[in-house]
This record gives structure tokens, C-alpha cells and sequence, in this order.
């Protein structure tokens, strides 16, 4: 694989989307080789990176439905990263959206990369809380 290339940010109406290109803009600045991060929210854009982000923020169901919202997007994401293997990257609900369903306020599918469900944030809280755990945890912890 060639050295250098283009970053597709997935626009779909959630996440921090021009954070994530400031950021990926800071790291791509002190490598040797050129990078361009676009926000992209076409299929055709996002068959033409050689990277891809999906960022995400907010229920699994809403993140997923705003996927699918725009024309071809799932379509071209499974080919560019499952079928030609390109490097993929999802942060927070872009992630959890690789298992196959997510259980937040309803059953929703997921793009189903792996075998898994997300539950609900309140389910694990419960668990936790009988171990004594506080959740969430917002703070810094003592290695």
C-alpha cells in the first residue's frame, strides 16, 4: 500500500465531525508523507479513500438510521473496508455500530462486521453497581 493518501470522515449527522479532522490534520502534518482528511457524505467520495473514520455520538438506532440515510454509504463501506480490506476506523457509536445489533431503545442492526451486540450503558451500570463499582466513572483513576 502506497504511503500517504486520502481520510474519509463519514458525515451522517453525528459526531464531532471537524474535531476529528483537526485532529487527524495535526497527526497527518508530522508524518512524512501528504494526507488529505475530507468530510465526506457521498459513496462515491468515500470509494475514493484509502482511510476511513466513522465518528459517533448519540444512540445506537439513531447513528445506524443516519447511516442509511445516505444513498449507498453502507453499501460502499462494506466494500471498501471488508472486501478491499481498507484501514477502518470507528470512534464511540461509529465503533459499536460493527456489531450486528444494538439494543438501545429498540433492536437496531448494526453493520454486522462482528458477531455482537451493544447493550444499553444502564445495563452494565446495574451490574457494576452490585460489585460496588461507580458508574460512570468520570475521572481519573491511580495505576
Amino acid at each position: 500500500m502506497r504511503a500517504g493518501g486520502r481520510i474519509a470522515i463519514i458525515d451522517y449527522g453525528s459526531g464531532n465531525l471537524r474535531s476529528v479532522q483537526k485532529a487527524v490534520e495535526r497527526v497527518a502534518n508530522t508524518l512524512p508523507f501528504s494526507y488529505q482528511a475530507e468530510i465526506v457524505t457521498q459513496a462515491d467520495d468515500l470509494l475514493q479513500a484509502d482511510y476511513i473514520i466513522l465518528p459517533g455520538v448519540g444512540a445506537f438506532g439513531a447513528c445506524a438510521a443516519g447511516l442509511r440515510a445516505l444513498v449507498g454509504m453502507e453499501e460502499a463501506l462494506n466494500m471498501r473496508v471488508r472486501q478491499q480490506g481498507r484501514p477502518f476506523l470507528g470512534i464511540c457509536v461509529g465503533m459499536q455500530l460493527m456489531a450486528s445489533r444494538g439494543i438501545e431503545r429498540g433492536e437496531h442492526e448494526g453493520l454486522g462486521w462482528i458477531d455482537g451486540t451493544v447493550v444499553p450503558f444502564w445495563h452494565k451500570a446495574k451490574q457494576a453497581a452490585h460489585k460496588g463499582l461507580k458508574i460512570p466513572h468520570m475521572g481519573w483513576n491511580e495505576l
